[in-house]
Order: structure tokens, then C-alpha cells, then sequence
């Protein structure tokens, strides 16, 4: 397509420009309007590449990087996170490995979800039989299992992701750490609709592994907050994919969850489906979470593109409708956290160069709207 523009570009130029100049001065204009014509050639390609859903996932989950490199399959063996201090501020660090974990695997829709199940040290109590009191003065049961959703960008054996691991498993939590298709070791390719599968089955998997759901914790970092939030979603309002079987096998038109025309759920639809989802009789409320917790997650992926990555020169021709539907990933979680009612603990840092802490402070007043806040 670019040798036939060129083609008839340049003859254009040719027969325009050979009878008013000279050789010379026709030959530069041919190599100036080669430069134009390519890098506006280029830009049009871009931006037909960009509007790809492929393409938009590489920039989304970055799971390409799969930083760091380990032995998956042994987390109790030691290793080294290089020093990427040229890209990212992160020093050189060697990590002993988790001698309390042991590696997993499930069966997800796309391939093999792997990961490792961590036990709590033997010297901390498991929370069996353990009650906490709520600030309305009723009683809940402690949670005894976290399942993690990690980031874009890593996996598992990210030395954030460890340290937290360590810290769960020290205050006497069951750790159950997977990675989404296309990350770690994980089989697949990442897109939203197969990341809140994979959370499906990784919850399946912690439920089979003796865990009721009101005995475990959502923990969500940065995309994982999302993927945890649409899980919850689900969970609260019948869309669970694990318990509809048309969807699992593609019959779309029958889903529950399926909103009319295909298009995602408004606000209204989602502050409707959570004050059905509260009515006494509600039979999601056995299946949501004990709690979650979000660290530094977006309010969706538009929006956070829209602040924070459009240049000020194509913001002047393009409008956040505009970029909404040119997005294929949207984790819309001010949306739905909406249809969430776990308790929920949400953290963000005021100094968070990536995420601004101002979607953790949406995120917050979003979910205020449908639970009691305790100070």
C-alpha cells in the first residue's frame, strides 16, 4: 500500500513540479515529500495498530516483560531480581524463597493457571473459630485465606508481591497467589474478559481447597484491584461464570449478567442490581468475599489514559467518549464497585507516579454508597 502511494505521489510531484523548477531543486522536493509521505504513513498505520485489541493489550498487561524470572515450580528455592536501576528504580535483591509454599495448578479456560499456595507459619494461629467485632456492634467471622491478584507488568514472584506474602502468612494467613493467562508461567494470552475467568477459577480453586467464601480476602494491586472488583461484582449480582454454563460455552444471549444490545452496565444498572443483590433471601451473599483490599487501583483504564498518558496535542482532537470506544479493556471499577458489599479497605500513596491517588479517593466515595463507613 506505501509503494503505490509512493508511486502516484511522486508522479504527482513529477508532473506538477518538473516544468516550473529545475532538476535539482525537483529531485530535494521529491526526497522532502518522501519524509512527509512516510512518517504520515506511518502515523496512520499507528493508529489503525492502536485501535487493534492485540496491540492495545501489549500496552495494557505488558505481560510480554514476565518480570522476574524464577523457578516457578519451586518457590522454596532462592533467587535474584536483577538491578534495573536504567528503567525502573529497583536494585539488585536476592530473595531466600517461601519454604511454606508450595506450587499449583488449575485448569483455566484458556490453559494451565499456575501458581502457589502459601501456608501460614506454624508458629501463628489460623483464625479457625476466630470472630471480630463490626462497628455496628454485630459479630464476623475472621477471614483464614487471601487470594491475590497481582499487576500488569509482573507476576507472582515480584519482590512486592513477596513481601506481602510473608506478611499475610506471619499474621496466620492462608496465601494463594496465581497468575493471570499469558503471565509467570501461566498458559494464554491476557484480555478482561479471560483475566475475570482466571479469578473465576483461582476462586473455584481456594473454595475446593476448603475455604468457604466468607472466610477469604480479596487483595488487588494496581490492574489485580480491578480484576478483584469485577469478580466481586459478579459474585454479588448472579454472574458468576463458574454456576452459568451457557456463557462457559459461549451462548452469550442467554447470560444473566448480559445487559441489552451487548453494551456494559451503566451506573443506574449497577446501583439496581446491588440493591437486589441485598434483599434478605439474596442468594450471592454466600458467595462474596469475607473482605477486599485494593492498593492502588484505577477507577478504568479510559479514564487513567485519559489523565495521565494523552498528549495535550491529541487531546485537542479527541474527546474521553471518543477514547472509551476506541478502547477493547476497560475494567470499569467505579462502576462496578457498585455492585460490590464486602467490606473493603482501600489504599493509595499521595506520591504514586502511575496511578494517582485521586482514582483511590473515587474509588472510595463509590463504594461508600452502597455500605456503612467506619472511621
Amino acid at each position: 500500500i506505501y509503494l503505490y502511494i509512493y508511486i502516484i505521489y511522486c508522479t504527482y510531484i513529477s508532473c506538477m513540479c518538473w516544468p516550473l523548477c529545475s532538476r535539482a531543486n525537483c529531485i530535494l522536493l521529491l526526497r522532502a515529500s518522501e519524509v512527509v509521505l512516510f512518517f504520515f504513513v506511518l502515523t496512520v498505520l499507528s493508529a489503525f495498530l492502536l485501535t487493534m485489541k492485540t496491540v492495545q493489550g501489549l500496552f495494557v498487561y505488558v505481560a510480554i516483560l514476565n518480570w522476574p524470572r524464577c523457578n516457578f515450580r519451586r518457590p522454596s528455592e532462592p533467587y535474584t531480581i536483577p538491578s534495573l536501576d536504567k528503567i525502573l528504580p529497583y536494585q539488585a535483591r536476592t530473595f531466600p524463597g517461601l519454604h511454606n509454599a508450595r506450587f499449583v495448578s488449575v485448569q483455566g479456560h484458556a490453559g494451565a493457571l499456575n501458581g502457589w499456595s502459601i501456608y501460614p507459619n506454624a508458629s501463628q494461629p489460623t483464625g479457625e473459630g476466630e470472630v471480630m467485632e463490626r462497628s455496628d456492634g454485630g459479630m464476623v467471622a475472621k477471614a483464614k485465606a487471601v487470594l491475590y491478584f497481582h499487576g500488569n507488568g509482573c507476576n507472582r514472584a515480584g519482590f512486592d508481591h513477596v513481601r506481602k506474602y510473608k506478611l499475610l502468612t506471619s499474621m496466620g494467613f492462608h496465601v494463594f497467589a496465581f497468575d493471570y493467562r499469558g503471565f509467570g508461567d501461566s498458559e494464554g494470552w491476557p484480555d478482561e474478559e479471560g483475566l475475570v475467568e482466571d479469578a473465576e477459577s483461582m476462586f473455584q480453586f481456594v473454595q475446593d481447597e476448603g475455604f468457604h467464601a466468607n472466610e477469604t480476602m480479596f487483595w488487588g494491586h494496581s490492574l489485580g484491584g480491578a480484576v478483584a472488583v469485577q469478580l466481586a461484582s459478579r459474585l454479588s449480582t448472579h454472574r458468576w461464570r463458574q454456576q452459568n454454563k451457557s456463557k462457559r460455552q459461549g451462548s452469550r444471549s442467554s447470560n444473566k449478567g448480559k445487559r441489552k444490545g451487548g453494551r456494559r452496565k451503566t451506573k443506574e444498572e449497577a446501583v439496581a442490581e446491588a440493591k437486589a443483590a441485598r434483599e434478605p433471601n439474596s442468594s450471592p451473599a454466600m458467595r462474596r468475599p469475607h473482605s477486599i483490599v485494593l492498593e492502588s487501583t484505577f477507577t478504568s483504564i479510559s479514564e487513567l489514559i485519559w489523565e495521565e498518558y494523552t498528549p495535550s496535542p491529541l487531546a485537542m482532537f479527541l474527546s474521553p467518549t471518543a477514547l472509551e470506544q476506541l478502547l477493547k479493556h476497560h475494567f470499569p471499577s467505579i462502576i462496578e464497585i457498585h455492585s460490590t458489599h464486602s467490606p473493603m479497605l482501600i489504599l493509595h500513596g499521595e506520591d504514586d507516579r502511575v496511578i494517582p491517588h485521586t482514582h483511590g479517593a473515587a474509588l472510595a466515595k463509590a463504594a461508600a454508597s452502597t455500605r456503612e463507613v467506619s472511621d
